[in-house]
């Protein structure tokens, strides 16, 4: 088990209108990750703190707090925001707001950093519902990752020459796929002020869009502190290959 890194993730419920996954689908999802003993911080609601409490296994952090204290909500209080994706169940401002602020959760991990590590992974909370069983899962998450020093490492789906087609406030553009990115600590607090910029400069244009498509305008002027890898069309290579 590498005592190097610290994953971080978080779960926030009812922000979103999907129909086909419930509260209790997301902790089952989570589990399998949480009941490990790896080094991991996880920002959770104070309503099932209580509940994830009982199922975490050791070098668990858990960090009550509320969708509210987000860099992303707060700096949109009393803004008039329009989200113009397609798929409307999913991607409700909320929902964008939440997922705009996972680089905000791993840069406050980085700034408690309660196992002193110098890599941290973000691995989104229902990760689990991408692999074919519960081994394959723990077992990828156990693996050594090696990451290059100035670049945030990013899971991916689609080509460049696919992505650059796609209008960022109204497609869903998969160049990444948002559930896996990590590196070391000073170049995700890099990124996550890039992205601070970029979703503030949306915000004051009253737009607001996927992480994945402000991760995107980001890498367009940024490349170079990116590594792309893989994903391999939602699949466990979403790990497996990072």
């Amino acid at each position: 088990m590498a005592t190097d890194l610290t994953y971080v993730t978080a779960f926030f419920q009812n922000i979103n209108n999907r129909k086909d996954r419930s509260t209790q689908n997301y902790i089952d999802y989570a589990k399998d990750f949480l009941e490990t003993d790896l080094q991991k911080i996880v920002f959770v609601e104070h309503q099932i703190l209580p509940e994830l409490s009982k199922i975490c296994g050791k070098n668990t952090c858990l960090i009550p707090t509320s969708k509210y204290y987000l860099s992303t909500f707060r700096y949109t209080k009393g803004k008039h925001l329009l989200c113009q994706i397609q798929d409307t169940e999913k991607a409700t401002i909320d929902y964008c707001k939440v997922i705009s602020a996972k680089t905000f959760m791993v840069k406050e991990g980085i700034e408690m950093n309660p196992f002193q590590t110098e890599k941290f992974i973000w691995v989104d909370f229902g990760l689990r519902h991408v692999f074919h069983n519960k081994e394959q899962y723990v077992n990828s998450l156990h693996k050594e990752f090696q990451f290059r020093p100035g670049k945030v490492k990013i899971s991916g789906i689609w080509k460049l020459k696919q992505a650059i087609q796609a209008n960022p406030f109204t497609d869903i553009n998969w160049f990444f796929a948002g559930g896996v990115f990590g590196g070391y600590s000073q170049d995700l607090l890099d990124f996550a002020n890039m992205c601070d910029k970029q979703f503030k400069s949306n915000a004051d244009e009253g737009k607001i869009t996927l992480e994945v498509n402000m991760w995107f305008q980001i890498y367009l002027e940024n490349h170079h502190r990116i590594e792309w890898v893989d994903g391999q069309n939602f699949g466990p290579g979403l790990l497996l290959n990072f």
